[in-house]
């Protein structure tokens, strides 16, 4: 499950990856990039030459600033099956012993429980429709002090969202040629309840400015929301927006 936290720019300071390869949980899983960049770089380094199917639990070490936000196992999912619990335990303890703020998504929050989260984890699911809203439940069993939802990529309406006791949300749509359509509804729904609940956003754009690149825009506005009282970004646009290269349904 390669997560959507890894791509958040002006966020994430640098990716920590001790486990590689992962396999399909859910429908958010169909258009996996992590799978696609492995399938690309197959047989140019010596680790891809393994299938993405079989997950591999490589650890190293890294070298961090104080202030540093990293995205642990974005290629993969920390909490997959076939990563051991002692393996998973060796990650955390690794973190631990590190400064900065270390980001875990995981499409697999049951087994979040089992294990005792240091203060510099951010830990979250990632949830792509209703279906699997249950997976908050699964978080919030877990004793880490941050906890958020990303709800990318966006495939279906969310409905009713309890947020009580998530500390942040992430959004966004899919990407790429074969990307799923989406309508602009579904975000603006979990907007609001972001707004009525008191919880930040961070919403990673989907539409194109008229330089074909990404806009962070949500109804004319940028939601850059962190947890933690980090500096939240709310600018106006004053621009107009190009629809011909997202697969927004209004």
């Amino acid at each position: 499950m390669a997560s959507p936290i890894t791509s958040m720019k002006g966020m994430i300071h640098r990716s920590w990856n001790m486990v590689r390869g992962c396999t399909p949980i859910s429908p958010g899983c169909d258009q996996c990039y992590a799978r696609a960049q492995h399938k690309a770089m197959y047989s140019e380094r010596e680790h891809y030459l393994i299938p993405f199917s079989e997950v591999t639990f490589m650890p190293s070490n890294i070298s961090i600033g104080h202030n540093y936000i990293i995205s642990v196992n974005g290629i993969s999912d920390t909490l997959h099956p076939d990563i051991t619990d002692q393996q998973v335990q060796f990650m955390i303890d690794a973190i631990s012993k590190k400064h900065g703020i270390f980001v875990v998504c995981t499409k697999r929050p049951f087994r979040a429980s089992m294990f005792d989260w240091p203060p510099n984890v951010w830990l979250g699911t990632s949830i792509e429709d209703k279906n699997y809203l249950y997976r908050i439940d699964e978080l919030l069993k877990a004793n880490s002090k941050i906890k958020f939802v990303s709800f990318e990529p966006m495939l279906g309406p969310m409905g009713e969202v309890d947020l009580t006791g998530i500390d942040w949300v992430c959004m966004g749509i899919e990407r790429g040629p074969q990307a799923r359509p989406y309508r602009i509804q579904w975000l603006r729904q979990v907007r609001d309840h972001c707004i009525y609940q008191g919880v930040p956003l961070f919403y990673r754009g989907a539409h194109y400015t008229r330089n074909l690149r990404p806009s962070d825009l949500l109804d004319g506005k940028i939601w850059h929301q962190y947890p933690c009282g980090l500096e939240a970004k709310d600018e106006k646009y004053d621009g107009k927006v190009n629809r011909r290269k997202s697969s927004i349904q209004d």
